[in-house]
């Protein structure tokens, strides 16, 4: 399987897990408080979007929106599922485009300068909804949630 191929099918699972995973959430806990990263389900949630925001402007080379980008959002919860999934359809859109073995001048938070390539981007990108995924399980296993449905790669390929 080439590069890009990869790629484009570790996006398809983080589309999957991701959906998989937040339609799995009862908006009742959204807010209910519990110890992790982020303090609430809805708070994780919303730092993987912010996430995926912030380095979806890096890689089109589009200033960045205020941090954290979810902090201007009012809607519901699942309102935000919804932008969520209309970002995804960028990033496919965005992947389809790109070079993934070129190099991007960027910057982070804090102003300062890095180079990576869009696979080492985006890798990080996937990894990063990964782990978070992993504690909005434990998150919700902590709320008393018992269906939690598996998303575990090897789950995406076997389906």
């Amino acid at each position: 399987m080439e590069l890009k191929e990869h790629i484009k099918h570790i996006w398809l699972y983080n589309q999957w897990a991701n959906a998989k995973l937040f339609a799995a959430i009862p908006i009742e806990l959204a807010d209910v408080e519990i110890k992790s990263s982020f303090n609430s389900i809805r708070k994780t949630v919303y730092h993987l979007w912010d996430a995926e925001t912030v380095w979806l402007e890096r890689m089109m080379d589009k200033p960045l929106t205020p941090w954290p980008a979810s902090a201007q959002f009012t809607g519901t919860f699942e309102e935000a599922f919804a932008k969520i999934k209309e970002q995804e359809d960028i990033y496919t859109q965005f992947i389809e485009q790109i070079d993934l073995s070129q190099h991007i001048i960027y910057k982070n938070l804090k102003g300062q300068d890095f180079s990576n390539t869009y696979f080492e981007i985006l890798s990080h990108v996937f990894n990063h909804s990964t782990f978070h995924r992993g504690q909005l399980v434990t998150m919700l296993r902590q709320a008393g949630v018992t269906e939690i449905p598996q998303t575990d790669l090897i789950a995406y390929y076997r389906k």
